[in-house]
């Protein structure tokens, strides 16, 4: 997928959550954005330091995992992008 001037322009991982009502998407940049769908509405949730090679919900939607090249995975509250974690 193609976004000019998003995800480096590039967007290599993608998840959706529970109800599928919003799409999570970052690329090489490191950058983690959410769209919702029905409004087309586009959030950056928070960026990492090096590309993102996965991305996940959690069952209740509430919670967003990323992990990039460097090895690391942040865990995200998906409303504000607050960092709830970091392995």
């Amino acid at each position: 997928i193609e976004i000019e001037g998003m995800c480096g322009g590039s967007v290599g991982e993608r998840g959706f959550n529970a109800d599928r009502s919003e799409v999570a998407a970052g690329g090489i940049d490191g950058q983690l954005l959410t769209w919702t769908l029905a409004t087309g509405k586009m959030r950056v949730v928070g960026e990492h330091g090096e590309g993102l090679q996965s991305i996940e919900y959690s069952p209740g939607g509430s919670q967003l995992a990323a992990g990039s090249l460097d090895g690391k995975v942040m865990v995200r509250n998906a409303r504000s992008g607050e960092t709830l974690a970091e392995l």
